[in-house]
């Protein structure tokens, strides 16, 4: 997949994370990224130095455990 073709899927996801009621967290340090929640409010934390196409499995992951249904 091409940057611009990255670029764009990264900008849908943060759309949709934003329609669920997500917040999208861009930070730099020595972490990977993932989902976590405080106060009720769930939050998803992207690495700005990490290669955009692990920043989108990040979000990808993070969106289908939401979206999951709770047994």
């Amino acid at each position: 997949m091409s940057d611009i073709e990255s670029e764009k899927l990264l900008i849908l996801f943060e759309e949709l994370a934003d329609k669920m009621d997500i917040n999208i967290v861009h930070g730099k340090g020595d972490f990977l990224g993932g989902m976590c929640s405080v106060n009720e409010e769930v939050y998803i934390v992207l690495n700005k130095i990490k290669p955009i196409d692990q920043r989108l499995g990040v979000l990808r992951l993070s969106l289908i455990h939401i979206s999951e249904p709770t047994r």
